[in-house]
């Protein structure tokens, strides 16, 4: 009787400290006691966190840790009693404690979380959060950036996000703190360098696998383009507001100007330069230079409105979507039963395999991941009419990547933007009838496109979807210089 009463004093103890101290918890954020924040700050620190506005959410944090605590002081709330739950065993068996389980948003890959830690190049221990996604990873993700927030901030937790919802691993570190925690730093200026970095691409490539995908933020971009060469497996590179001046790059010493100029362009993979106009830190020059420096494959993409550390949920959001989308496309077909589709969603794939049909003489099969095309020409042209010639799906590609284009930067700004329609014409045009056109003799090709925009929008945002549409990936791949090669391949089997 004297246990059981000693039992029973303890959990008051213990539910009136819990409960005390969730409640004081509360007290600070809605009243600023006990050198609390108050509601103001609070407010301010949830919006910085992707909440807002967020005055509602740190009233209801506030008043849910005041009214929880108060219940486990009092022994009314079921609060952290979640343990002692019991399920029943179907199989006949005795009661046991209910199954752990991970929840996730509908369409988001449920994922595990780690600490990654390895010995830098000083010998001092570095840290690094590593997302897992649901199952085997397609591939691995390396990303070193400088978002405020560090691993947990909104930008990065958005990247990596992104691309486990496309089935891949994510290590994220924090180009400015990724020391881990107990150790002192043993410089005054990064806690992680370019040599750290790739010390932390080789430890990936012995516990999982080699990064495929680099991506860096400000001056963890600078140092992905300088590793890129030591990690041979990575098959596309990504730089957010990177710099690309000798000044800027001053606290990554083994870095020179000129030496990571030529790294550019001989990086000899996919490169995608993201960049906002709006940059006070790294200015929007530097992206030039790092896209006029690289070779292609390369993309470019305005991110307007945006600050250097992606503070407005909408673009941290947005560039995380591109940035993985585009680096997908770089990657083999994922594994399973079907390649076109996998538990996250479509695959991206960047092969596209044409042979030919039924429908003879000119009839083809087009094969792009679990998708089917077609494609003829027209019973004018000796063909079987069976499908759309191949410049209508040129046509049809440019058109969708416009719409795409538009669509997002609409939602990014949140304009009222219900429909877009993209209408196309191509034809062949005398050189000599073209004023603009460096060509000054024979014929060229000439695209016509019409916009129609359907929604309240001003004129002055009607103008920018028509600027926006220039920007799309294809319509620059067909301004760019293109280089195909050909090669043949012999079949397996008899008769190759």
């Amino acid at each position: 009787m004297a246990k059981g009463w000693q039992e029973d004093a303890g959990l008051l103890a213990l539910r009136l400290a819990v409960g005390g101290i969730l409640a004081a918890h509360g007290v600070q954020k809605l009243f600023g006691w006990f050198g609390g924040h108050g509601p103001k700050d609070t407010a301010a620190a949830f919006e910085r966190m992707g909440f807002a506005p967020g005055r509602p959410s740190a009233l209801a944090a506030g008043l849910g840790e005041v009214s929880c605590g108060v219940l486990i002081a009092l022994g009314l709330a079921p609060c952290g009693r979640r343990g002692r739950r019991r399920h029943h065993d179907p199989a006949g068996g005795a009661p046991g404690p209910r199954p752990a389980s991970r929840l996730a948003k509908k369409g988001v890959t449920v994922t595990e979380t780690r600490t990654f830690t390895f010995a830098g190049a000083r010998g001092d221990r570095l840290a690094g959060r590593l997302d897992l996604p649901d199952g085997k990873p397609r591939a691995v993700v390396l990303v070193a950036h400088c978002f405020s927030g560090g691993n947990a901030g909104l930008a990065a937790a958005q990247i990596a996000r992104s691309f486990s919802e496309l089935s891949m691993a994510v290590l994220s570190l924090d180009f400015a703190r990724a020391r881990h925690a107990g150790e002192k730093p043993a410089s005054a200026t990064f806690s992680l360098g370019v040599d750290d970095l790739a010390i932390a691409a080789a430890q990936l490539r012995s516990t999982m696998a080699a990064p495929s995908i680099l991506v860096g933020h400000s001056l963890g971009g600078a140092a992905v383009l300088a590793i890129a060469a030591r990690v041979p497996e990575a098959r596309a590179v990504v730089t957010l507001a990177t710099p690309a001046d000798a000044a800027q790059v001053a606290d990554l010493g083994q870095i020179g100007v000129q030496a990571q100029r030529q790294r550019i362009a001989t990086l000899r993979r996919a490169l995608l330069v993201i960049h906002s106009p709006n940059d006070e830190v790294v200015s929007f020059g530097n992206a030039r230079v790092i896209f006029e420096a690289a070779r292609h494959p390369k993309s470019f993409i305005s991110l307007d409105g945006a600050d250097h550390v992606l503070t407005r949920p909408a673009d941290a959001t947005y560039a995380a979507s591109v940035i993985a989308a585009w680096a997908a496309r770089y990657l083999p077909a994922p594994e399973g039963p079907d390649s076109g589709t996998s538990r996250a969603g479509p695959a991206l794939h960047d092969v596209v395999v044409v042979t030919e049909s039924d429908a003879r003489p000119y009839g083809q099969r087009i094969t792009v991941g679990g998708h089917q095309l077609v494609a003829d020409e027209p019973a004018a042209a000796g063909g079987a009419n069976s499908g759309p010639t191949p410049y209508d799906l040129l046509l049809a590609g440019l058109g969708a990547c416009t719409a795409i284009t538009v669509r997002m930067y609409a939602d990014r700004k949140g304009w009222r933007l219900r429909q877009t329609t993209v209408r196309l014409h191509h034809r062949r045009i005398h050189a000599k009838d073209c004023a603009g056109c460096e060509t000054r003799t024979g014929q060229l090709d000439q695209i016509e496109r019409e916009m129609q925009f359907e929604g309240e929008l001003t004129d002055e945002q009607r103008a920018r979807l028509l600027d926006i549409a220039e920007r799309c990936p294809v319509h620059h791949t067909l301004h760019s210089e293109v280089l195909i090669s050909t090669a043949e391949s012999v079949p397996d089997g008899p008769g190759g």
